[in-house]
């Protein structure tokens, strides 16, 4: 980044990506500026998908960051649509997963980390709809095995939104 050798860095794989992303806050702003400008066109897709992970499992803040201004995104329909879910890009979302099936496959396969993360979104939305995700579509195929959380999160958002008869 210092001798502005972007090449070597856009052939390092995927084990370059982290590091350039710590390279954001690095002191030196000739560092920091070259690392951003390097993150931003990466051409691989092997690369925006590493930094899409980061967001998904790590809910890494300068990956998002970079793949939100990037507008990078999973291949796989399922992770783009978790991946658009988490960062809240509501509007991709909904046109790729309308009807919520893939993200209630990710919810219903997900360790709990994972399902906490998107039970949070859930309910910093507010949007009755999505309460389908958690409980497991419109079978509600998971109620018997929601923990408390979970019932707390979709009796919150279903009330809030004076779904009463949902709720029954």
């Amino acid at each position: 980044l210092k001798v502005n050798q972007p090449q070597m860095i856009m052939n390092g794989g995927e084990k370059i990506v982290e590091p350039l992303l710590n390279a954001f806050k690095d002191r030196d702003s000739e560092i920091a500026n070259r690392a951003s400008e390097c993150a931003i066109i990466f051409d691989q897709p092997e690369y925006q998908e590493f930094l899409c992970r980061l967001v998904i499992e790590q809910e890494h803040p300068i990956a998002r960051q970079v793949a939100l201004k990037a507008q990078y995104a999973p291949r796989e329909p399922s992770q783009r649509a978790l991946f658009y879910f988490l960062t809240e890009q509501w509007d991709k979302y909904e046109t790729l997963d309308y009807e919520h099936s893939l993200l209630e496959k990710v919810y219903e396969l997900s360790d709990e980390k994972l399902r906490k993360q998107i039970a949070e979104k859930v309910k910093q939305s507010g949007r009755a709809a999505w309460v389908q995700i958690i409980a497991g579509g419109r079978k509600v195929q998971r109620l018997e095995k929601l923990t408390d959380a979970e019932w707390d999160i979709t009796l919150n958002v279903l009330s809030n939104n004076k779904q009463w008869e949902e709720m029954w």
